[in-house]
């Protein structure tokens, strides 16, 4: 199986960009397509991306080195800028013929997508991270994982016997801090905003379009309710049902106050790099994560909800215990909704810069 996937891996990277449908159907016939749609592909799309993403990160050093050789003008920069320029035209290339392999990648796996789950059916590994507050971070990630210390870097192990009441039995402090304004979690462009898709379709958040692994920040002080990386560090595509909830990928939700109000905020398609754990206080500007491309997603992006909380700090927090619902009560089917909890509001105008 693996030999069978890295030849076609290889073939894709180095043949001209054809047809999607073209390709499909050759896959499909060739290499008896039934056989190839497994969790082996998430893997190589992973590999894929992880190897895309160092490439582009070599690029970037490379024109930097090329633009410093120009400034210098040494005796010999015309030579050595010019071996830095062939470099960057063949990382380029290289970077094409990745690009190329994931998007035929993609269009199968999206082409061989099953039916959405049911939202009402809560997994199992869900009721046990928000109910024990076991830390569930990342696993299946190439390079990152698994284990908590290591998505963690400062994590301590006193850390794990202080938290809230309900989530782990210790009192639950009468203010989250003393935040004023949400801040914008990360520097990225509104490439979706909330109620409704550009070009059509319910759609209940932002979208800030991030390249990988671009920091995530807490927008406002709070405290973090649920934290999982189901998901590898790339490998979205229309479909893919991983992470709860369902399709969210690698997923942060959290409660964070701000000028006297509470909001449930809630992040999506992040990488395995997640740098917090359910029970968690953070303040404005902390580190929570690294944007990716996971669950049902098309590219790099982080997917934000909010809603503004019409209740209690220990009551919003009791009420995600019963059903770790990130939609805090107000359902997933239409925009501007309230419930007893809070209601969906439009993240883009209450994030500010």
């Amino acid at each position: 199986m693996n030999i069978l996937l890295n030849f076609w891996i290889l073939i894709l990277a180095l043949c001209p960009m054809q047809n999607p449908d073209t390709l499909y159907q050759r896959l499909d016939q060739e290499a008896k397509l039934d056989a190839i749609v497994s969790s082996d592909l998430d893997g190589f799309r992973q590999q894929i991306e992880k190897t895309k993403h160092q490439l582009q990160e070599g690029e970037t050093n490379i024109h930097r080195t090329y633009n410093a050789l120009i400034n210098q003008r040494d005796d010999d920069w015309q030579e050595k800028s010019a071996l830095f320029a062939n470099k960057a035209r063949q990382i380029e290339q290289s970077i094409k013929s990745l690009e190329k392999a994931l998007t035929v990648l993609q269009t199968i796996q999206e082409k061989n997508a099953p039916p959405k789950p049911d939202p009402g059916h809560i997994p199992e590994e869900v009721w046990n991270s928000v109910l024990s507050v076991t830390p569930d971070l990342p696993h299946g990630a190439p390079g990152y994982g698994p284990g908590f210390e290591r998505a963690c870097p400062a994590f301590e192990e006193h850390d794990t016997t202080e938290g809230l009441d309900g989530l782990d039995g210790l009192p639950i402090p009468s203010t989250l801090g003393q935040s004023s304004g949400l801040k914008m979690p990360a520097a990225g462009v509104l490439s979706a905003g909330t109620w409704a898709y550009p070009g059509g379709g319910l759609h209940l958040g932002m979208d800030l379009a991030l390249s990988m692994y671009t920091p995530v920040y807490a927008p406002a002080d709070g405290v973090i309710l649920y934290a999982a990386a189901p998901a590898g560090d790339g490998g979205g595509y229309l479909g893919n049902w991983c992470g709860w909830p369902f399709g969210g990928g690698n997923t942060i939700a959290m409660i964070g106050q701000s000028n006297d109000r509470l909001y449930g905020i809630t992040f999506c398609h992040l990488s395995s790099r997640i740098q917090v754990r359910a029970g968690q206080q953070v303040h404005q500007g902390d580190l929570i994560a690294y944007s990716g491309n996971t669950g049902n997603s098309t590219g790099p992006h982080t997917h934000i909800e909010l809603f503004d909380l019409k209740v209690s700090l220990p009551e919003a927090i009791h009420a995600f215990q019963q059903g770790a619902d990130f939609s805090f009560g107000t359902g997933w089917d239409t925009p501007a909704t309230c419930s007893w909890i809070a209601c969906r509001v439009r993240p883009e105008l209450y994030f500010g810069r």
